[in-house]
């Protein structure tokens, strides 16, 4: 994930903060990649009033 992520910044020039974020229904695992996501939206957050 960590080469994905820099190549996306060196292909279009980004200078700013990449946040990663995912949206997903089950919330995540703890993992191997879990340290590098910013912030996680879930069902309750999508649909909110």
């Amino acid at each position: 994930m960590c080469k994905r992520k820099n190549a996306f910044i060196q292909e279009t020039g980004l200078r700013h903060t990449l946040w990663l974020t995912v949206i997903t229904t089950e919330g995540i695992a703890p993992g191997k990649y879990t340290e590098m996501i910013q912030s996680q939206v879930g069902l309750d957050g999508l649909f909110e009033t």
